[in-house]
């Protein structure tokens, strides 16, 4: 098989009928049968799993959405979008671990799809949601997939009673995947994240901050150069201070010095234009104050809006940019102000206003 031939997809709530599809599956599901199960729903006949449609939404409402405490995915293909299976992974909290599931339909399995699958996973899981380790179990008879989870990086923690408990640790992860990462902002990273906000971004305040990464959490992220941080990003929706502005506000980035010309800054601001898209504002926006930041984000796309100046009454607009050479050509006042910079995201036009 051809690496990265596969993808993870987060379903819309009508997709899940293929999930449903697959725990009705008799040959998909054979490996659950004959065990004493109890929850509603469950043939020890045949291994599978009632999940009716009515079921569907408070399902979802669980499982999607609400990272970095769940994540649900199916496996799909890339050569030609088909679902090939569902992984999951949550957040053990007496265990001190991650638990993760796949399932592989039928038909797809024997392919060496399984630790591709894996390999997707554990990338999402420590890579974007900060997990200190993942664990999962099964009965040691299914030798074909304590084979995929050793290859995907798994070590054995105890074999029991024909059960084998399977466990990788961030260090082990990085080990293996040592570049830079991105990763949400969480419990047990917050403190790292709002003491470089402090160092790097004196003007921030960590008040507003708090209160904005409760309801856009997704564009509060941190980036870690193995285990140690090296950068955060974050913001929200313009329209929360400018009600007639539908952009998605940049309101602040920085890299730690020692991480200066590595490119951190560029992987910050995709991971929080990847955020702005996925809560639906395909218009990022930030000000600059001038010198290399400007120029660094015109070399990521963006382009200046505008010319903004601070006044006894406010901020007031001062200058209406037409393109790069207007900007490059133009006076500022002696007066503080700054340049706002926007880009559109995913196919909007070039224009930047």
């Amino acid at each position: 098989m051809m690496k990265e031939s596969l993808y993870l997809h987060v379903p819309e709530c009508g997709e899940l009928w293929y999930r449903q599809k697959m725990m009705q599956d008799p040959e998909t599901m054979g490996y659950n049968k004959g065990y004493d199960m109890d929850f509603a729903g469950y043939d020890k006949t045949t291994g599978c799993i009632a999940f009716p449609k009515q079921e569907w939404a408070d399902w979802y409402a669980y499982f999607v959405g609400n990272e970095p405490q769940r994540f649900y995915a199916y496996v799909a293909r890339k050569e030609d979008g088909a679902w090939i299976g569902e992984v999951n992974v949550h957040r053990a909290l007496d265990a001190g671990w991650y638990e993760m599931g796949i399932v592989l339909e039928a038909g797809y399995r024997k392919k060496g799809y399984a630790e591709e699958a894996l390999r997707l996973l554990l990338k999402h899981a420590f890579e974007k949601m900060g997990a200190d380790k993942v664990h999962n179990e099964f009965e040691a008879e299914r030798t074909a997939a304590v084979r995929a989870h050793l290859a995907a990086g798994f070590t054995v923690c105890r074999e029991k009673d024909n059960v084998v408990e399977l466990l990788i640790t961030r260090e082990q992860y990085f080990g293996k995947n040592s570049g830079p990462c991105i990763v949400p902002l969480c419990k047990e990273n917050e403190a790292v994240f709002y003491e470089i906000a402090a160092e790097y971004l004196p003007g921030s305040r960590e008040d507003t901050m708090r209160c904005r990464a409760v309801k856009y959490p997704k564009a509060f992220v941190l980036l870690m150069a193995g285990d140690e941080a090296a950068g955060i990003a974050f913001g929200w929706p313009r329209k929360s201070d400018a009600p007639e502005d539908d952009s998605f506000c940049l309101d602040g980035i920085a890299v730690k010095t020692p991480y200066w010309r590595k490119g951190y800054g560029s992987l910050l601001l995709t991971a929080f234009e990847n955020a702005a898209l996925e809560y639906g504002f395909p218009l990022v926006s930030v000000g600059s104050a001038g010198g290399y930041v400007e120029q660094f984000y015109i070399s990521n796309g963006y382009l200046p809006a505008e010319y903004k100046r601070y006044t006894d009454d406010g901020i007031v607009s001062d200058h209406q940019f037409e393109g790069l050479t207007d900007y490059q050509t133009y006076q500022r006042p002696e007066a503080d102000g700054f340049v706002v910079m926007k880009k559109r995201l995913e196919g909007g036009t070039s224009s930047a206003r």
